[in-house]
């Protein structure tokens, strides 16, 4: 017997019939839930209730079994039943399977994500930090505790066999874990505003931070995977409002910002050596400014 053909059939009955599912449920002692897998094609009724069933429709059971009112073919019921729970029990084997499949699958992707999270961290406080660097972007490092947080709970999730009091364990620690993070980033994380700018060849790039209560803004070089970098010096002047950076070539970025008195402040950042003059690494400089930045400051 067809599943499908068969839960479509009952389905259609039942709306002639102008029966909800909890209805059918009800005159049958089984629930709407056990109703709706019929329907779907995802179970099948007891053989102890096929006439029952045919009885609430008013066919006989051979037509319900045939899925198809006025055949009358007689059929082998203890057969044909088990034979669809026989096929059902395969799709649910077939579908368990997948699922398996696919938690694995995810649960490997999140291992791999927490140890990419915990090991940028772990090389940060060993290693880059002690040299003087800094994450780009103050939010950075708990973006990655909430990652590292995430996929554990997802890997004890999918690749961790539970009970449902470990489930529930799990949960409240992620949850724990979760809601510490966020104070954290609340307190420690949203203090400075960072400006990323890069330039045109991809080869150069400026970040500055610019605290956001007294507008002290650092500028800062070397920097490393967009991730670090480390801090060079502080703006003469605290920042009011924003800060525009401008890229007049690629190797020179010049930006503008307000002071507190509203006077308009510049700043310019070289990159590398102009291997054409060799007296001076810049020598340039002043006209790359003189062609581009009077124009752009009028725009400012």
């Amino acid at each position: 017997m067809d599943n499908q053909k068969f839960g479509k059939f009952v389905k259609e009955l039942r709306k002639k019939a102008n029966l909800t599912q909890k209805e059918l449920g009800e005159k049958l002692n089984v629930t709407d839930k056990a109703v709706s897998k019929w329907e779907r094609g995802l179970s099948f009724p007891d053989i102890t209730m096929i006439n029952s069933l045919a009885d609430v429709f008013g066919i006989t059971s051979s037509e319900l079994l045939n899925a198809e009112i006025g055949k009358k073919e007689e059929i082998d019921v203890d057969r044909v039943i088990k034979d669809a729970i026989e096929k059902y029990k395969n799709v649910e084997e077939r579908r368990r399977k997948k699922l398996k499949k696919i938690k694995k699958i995810f649960g490997i992707i999140s291992t791999l994500l927490f140890f990419i999270s915990f090991g940028i961290q772990v090389t940060y406080i060993i290693i880059v930090k002690t040299k003087g660097y800094e994450y780009v972007k103050d939010t950075i490092p708990y973006i990655l505790n909430e990652i590292a947080i995430l996929t554990s709970f997802l890997s004890a999730l999918f690749l961790i066999k539970k009970s449902k009091i470990k489930n529930i364990i799990i949960s409240i620690l992620f949850i724990i874990l979760t809601i510490v993070n966020g104070i954290f980033l609340l307190n420690n994380g949203l203090d400075n505003e960072c400006i990323v700018s890069i330039s045109k060849d991809l080869k150069n790039e400026i970040v500055l931070k610019k605290n956001k209560q007294t507008g002290a803004t650092t500028y800062y070089r070397n920097v490393k995977f967009y991730i670090w970098a480390k801090p060079q010096e502080q703006l003469s002047y605290e920042v009011s409002g924003k800060i525009k950076c401008q890229w007049l070539e690629t190797d020179i970025c010049s930006v503008a910002y307000k002071d507190k008195n509203k006077k308009l402040r510049s700043f310019v950042a070289t990159y590398g050596d102009r291997q054409e003059i060799k007296s001076s690494s810049y020598y340039h400089v002043i006209s790359a400014i003189t062609r581009k930045l009077v124009k752009w400051w009028t725009i400012c």
